[in-house]
Protein backbone atom coordinates (compact mmCIF):
# COMPACT_ATOMS: atom_id res chain seq x y z
CA UNK A 1 0.00 0.00 0.00
CA UNK A 2 2.85 2.40 0.78
CA UNK A 3 4.24 1.78 -2.70
CA UNK A 4 0.88 2.73 -4.23
CA UNK A 5 0.85 5.92 -2.15
CA UNK A 6 4.31 6.81 -3.45
CA UNK A 7 3.28 6.14 -7.05
CA UNK A 8 0.15 8.27 -6.63
CA UNK A 9 2.12 11.12 -5.04
CA UNK A 10 4.66 10.98 -7.86
CA UNK A 11 1.86 10.93 -10.45
CA UNK A 12 0.11 13.86 -8.77
CA UNK A 13 3.29 15.92 -8.54
CA UNK A 14 4.36 15.09 -12.09
CA UNK A 15 0.93 15.95 -13.47
CA UNK A 16 0.90 19.32 -11.72
CA UNK A 17 4.46 20.09 -12.70
CA UNK A 18 3.91 19.27 -16.37
CA UNK A 19 0.38 20.62 -16.64
CA UNK A 20 1.04 23.67 -14.49
CA UNK A 21 -0.13 26.87 -16.05
CA UNK A 22 3.32 28.43 -15.88
CA UNK A 23 1.65 31.69 -15.02
CA UNK A 24 2.47 34.03 -12.20
CA UNK A 25 0.22 35.34 -9.45
CA UNK A 26 -0.12 38.61 -11.37
CA UNK A 27 -1.01 36.88 -14.64
CA UNK A 28 -3.63 34.72 -12.91
CA UNK A 29 -5.26 37.75 -11.27
CA UNK A 30 -5.26 39.77 -14.49
CA UNK A 31 -6.72 36.88 -16.50
CA UNK A 32 -9.52 36.31 -13.98
CA UNK A 33 -10.32 40.03 -13.84
CA UNK A 34 -10.54 40.18 -17.63
CA UNK A 35 -12.89 37.18 -17.59
CA UNK A 36 -15.15 38.80 -14.98
CA UNK A 37 -15.33 42.00 -17.01
CA UNK A 38 -15.85 40.15 -20.32
CA UNK A 39 -18.81 38.21 -18.89
CA UNK A 40 -20.40 41.48 -17.79
CA UNK A 41 -20.34 40.52 -14.14
CA UNK A 42 -18.29 43.67 -13.46
CA UNK A 43 -17.87 46.83 -15.53
CA UNK A 44 -14.50 47.96 -14.18
CA UNK A 45 -11.56 46.36 -12.34
CA UNK A 46 -12.20 48.81 -9.48
CA UNK A 47 -15.44 47.00 -8.65
CA UNK A 48 -13.57 43.72 -8.39
CA UNK A 49 -10.69 44.76 -6.16
CA UNK A 50 -13.04 46.89 -4.06
CA UNK A 51 -14.96 43.81 -2.90
CA UNK A 52 -11.66 42.30 -1.77
CA UNK A 53 -10.85 45.45 0.22
CA UNK A 54 -7.80 45.96 -1.98
CA UNK A 55 -6.47 49.49 -2.25
CA UNK A 56 -6.14 50.91 -5.78
CA UNK A 57 -2.44 51.59 -5.18
CA UNK A 58 -1.80 47.98 -4.19
CA UNK A 59 -3.63 46.69 -7.26
CA UNK A 60 -1.77 49.18 -9.44
CA UNK A 61 1.54 47.94 -8.05
CA UNK A 62 0.54 44.36 -8.90
CA UNK A 63 -0.55 45.33 -12.40
CA UNK A 64 2.50 47.43 -13.26
CA UNK A 65 5.25 45.33 -11.72
CA UNK A 66 7.74 44.01 -14.20
CA UNK A 67 9.30 41.80 -11.56
CA UNK A 68 7.46 39.05 -9.78
CA UNK A 69 4.93 40.52 -7.33
CA UNK A 70 5.02 38.81 -3.94
CA UNK A 71 1.81 39.59 -2.06
CA UNK A 72 1.38 39.08 1.65
CA UNK A 73 -0.87 36.18 2.54
CA UNK A 74 -3.60 38.64 3.58
CA UNK A 75 -3.47 40.19 0.10
CA UNK A 76 -3.46 36.80 -1.63
CA UNK A 77 -6.56 35.85 0.38
CA UNK A 78 -8.14 39.21 -0.49
CA UNK A 79 -7.66 38.49 -4.21
CA UNK A 80 -9.28 35.06 -3.73
CA UNK A 81 -12.34 36.84 -2.32
CA UNK A 82 -12.31 39.70 -4.84
CA UNK A 83 -12.15 37.31 -7.79
CA UNK A 84 -14.94 35.13 -6.43
CA UNK A 85 -12.83 31.99 -6.58
CA UNK A 86 -13.85 28.48 -5.64
CA UNK A 87 -11.77 26.79 -2.94
CA UNK A 88 -9.85 24.86 -5.63
CA UNK A 89 -9.10 28.03 -7.58
CA UNK A 90 -8.10 29.79 -4.37
CA UNK A 91 -5.68 26.97 -3.56
CA UNK A 92 -4.15 27.42 -7.00
CA UNK A 93 -3.80 31.19 -6.62
CA UNK A 94 -2.36 30.87 -3.11
CA UNK A 95 0.18 28.35 -4.40
CA UNK A 96 1.28 30.83 -7.09
CA UNK A 97 1.96 33.31 -4.27
CA UNK A 98 3.79 30.67 -2.23
CA UNK A 99 1.04 30.05 0.34
CA UNK A 100 -1.62 27.48 1.15
CA UNK A 101 -4.63 27.14 3.39
CA UNK A 102 -3.41 25.96 6.79
CA UNK A 103 -5.66 23.78 8.93
CA UNK A 104 -4.48 25.45 12.15
CA UNK A 105 -4.96 29.02 10.94
CA UNK A 106 -8.26 30.62 11.95
CA UNK A 107 -8.17 33.21 9.15
CA UNK A 108 -7.48 30.58 6.51
CA UNK A 109 -10.37 28.44 7.67
CA UNK A 110 -12.75 31.41 7.79
CA UNK A 111 -11.78 32.49 4.26
CA UNK A 112 -12.08 28.92 3.02
CA UNK A 113 -15.53 28.56 4.59
CA UNK A 114 -16.64 31.88 3.08
CA UNK A 115 -15.43 30.81 -0.37
CA UNK A 116 -17.34 27.53 -0.01
CA UNK A 117 -20.46 29.54 0.87
CA UNK A 118 -19.79 32.04 -1.96
CA UNK A 119 -19.34 34.97 0.44
CA UNK A 120 -17.27 37.35 -1.68
CA UNK A 121 -16.98 40.43 0.52
CA UNK A 122 -13.79 41.14 2.46
CA UNK A 123 -15.80 43.25 4.90
CA UNK A 124 -18.03 40.28 5.76
CA UNK A 125 -15.02 37.95 5.98
CA UNK A 126 -13.23 40.41 8.27
CA UNK A 127 -16.29 40.66 10.52
CA UNK A 128 -16.17 36.86 10.92
CA UNK A 129 -12.45 37.05 11.64
CA UNK A 130 -13.09 39.66 14.36
CA UNK A 131 -15.92 37.66 15.91
CA UNK A 132 -14.04 34.37 16.02
CA UNK A 133 -10.83 36.08 17.18
CA UNK A 134 -12.73 37.51 20.15
CA UNK A 135 -14.24 34.10 20.85
CA UNK A 136 -10.79 32.46 20.89
CA UNK A 137 -9.04 35.33 22.66
CA UNK A 138 -6.85 36.34 19.72
CA UNK A 139 -5.75 39.96 19.99
CA UNK A 140 -5.17 42.06 16.87
CA UNK A 141 -6.18 39.48 14.26
CA UNK A 142 -4.71 39.77 10.76
CA UNK A 143 -7.46 40.95 8.45
CA UNK A 144 -7.95 40.33 4.76
CA UNK A 145 -7.26 43.19 2.33
CA UNK A 146 -5.11 46.28 1.99
CA UNK A 147 -3.45 48.02 4.84
CA UNK A 148 -1.72 51.38 4.99
CA UNK A 149 1.73 49.78 5.12
CA UNK A 150 1.10 47.89 1.86
CA UNK A 151 -0.63 50.72 0.02
CA UNK A 152 2.00 53.34 0.81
Amino acid sequence: MAELDTIMEDYYLQRHLTEGSGQSFREYVERKMQQLIATGEFKHPYNIYKRGNIDRRVHSRLKNMEEEYQPSKAMALAYCIALGLSVEEAEELLALAGYRFEAGCLNDQIVKCCLEQKVYSANVVNSYIYRFSELYGIERPALVGSFTREAG
